[in-house]
Formats: structure tokens, sequence, C-alpha cells
């Protein structure tokens, strides 16, 4: 018994990296051949997976594991099984987040920069931080994310504004501003 009770206090975290057919990941760009709106083709977009401790902060997330190509359907993720090590015991709470990107980057963060520097063919997504418990492997069924309210209900990949569109649109604010002053 003290054996058992031993091996589950060590046991690390684990969850199954995967969506189903309602929680596609997808696209609502029009630009460039190999994307368009729907589900994502499976050799256009990759998924990396951030977790942190209960608790932590967007910025505090890590990636955890593999980036994941798309699966032969559209729109799948099945990138296996995932272990957050000792930080987040199996049965306990983490913070999650799902990241996504077009294009062969190696990272969320180079693709953001390139669409960042005016390459409209790259698209990124990310999905909103949420709590999800881990499990304890290998006991049994696989944890899976928690779809539904609060969790991972898919990920859209969309373009990144120019930063010239977005200078335009601050000056165009700050024009509306001043005539609003001299009145």
């Amino acid at each position: 018994m003290t054996l058992g009770l031993a091996a589950t206090m060590y046991g690390q975290g684990s969850i199954n990296f995967a969506n189903n057919s309602t929680t596609l990941v997808t696209t609502n760009s029009t630009v460039g051949a190999t994307t368009g709106t729907g589900a994502a083709v499976r050799t256009d977009f990759h998924v990396a997976l951030y977790w942190g401790v209960l608790g932590s902060t967007e910025a505090q997330l890590i990636q955890i594991g593999n980036v994941a190509p798309g699966s032969p359907l559209n729109g799948r993720i099945n990138a296996g099984i995932y272990t957050t090590g000792n930080a987040t015991t199996g049965g306990n709470d983490a913070m999650f987040q799902v990241r996504g990107w077009t294009g062969n980057f190696a990272n969320y963060d180079a693709a953001y920069a390139a669409a960042l520097a005016g390459d409209a063919t790259v698209l990124v997504g990310k999905s909103a931080v949420w709590q999800n418990p881990t499990g304890v492997l290998p006991a049994g069924a696989t944890p899976n994310f928690n779809f539904g309210a609060g969790g991972f209900n898919g990920l859209v990949l969309t373009p990144v504004p120019e930063p010239s569109t977005i200078a335009l649109a601050g000056l165009g604010a700050a024009s509306l501003l001043l005539f609003r002053r001299r009145k």
C-alpha cells in the first residue's frame, strides 16, 4: 500500500493532445493557394500545446511536447500523449493553451514574427488559456482536453494585420480626436 501511494505521489501528469470533429483547427482567410476558409489543410498548419502550473498566465506558459502537424483528416490534431513531468502530478489541474500557425516555421513565435513582417500568407491563432485536469499513466483511460465551456473549443488561424494597417488606423483615430477637440 505504501509503495502504491508513493508511486501515485510522484506520478507525472499527462494529457492526450488531440481534438475531435467538433473542435477542428480552421482558417478564416482566403489569402494564398493553400489556405482558405474552413478546416485547415493537413500540410498547411502546425499546432503546439502550451502549459503551466495552475494559476499561470499566458506569458508564463511554455511549449510541451513537439509541434504537431495536422493529421490526414483536415483540421484534426492527434499528437499523442504529453506529460507535464512532476510539476503537475496526475489528477491535478494545470493551465493550457493551443497555438497554431501555417507555413514551415519551427514555432509559433517565428510564424508570428513573419506575419508581422508582412508575410500575408502566414496565418496564426491561439486559444484562450484554460484550466484542465491531467491524468496518470499508465492507469487506464487517457485524459483528454475538457471540450466545451472554458476548455478548448477549436482554433481559428487568422491573418495578422500589417503594421502599416495598424498605423493608419491609429492616425485616423488621432485625427478624429483632434477634430473633436477643435470644435
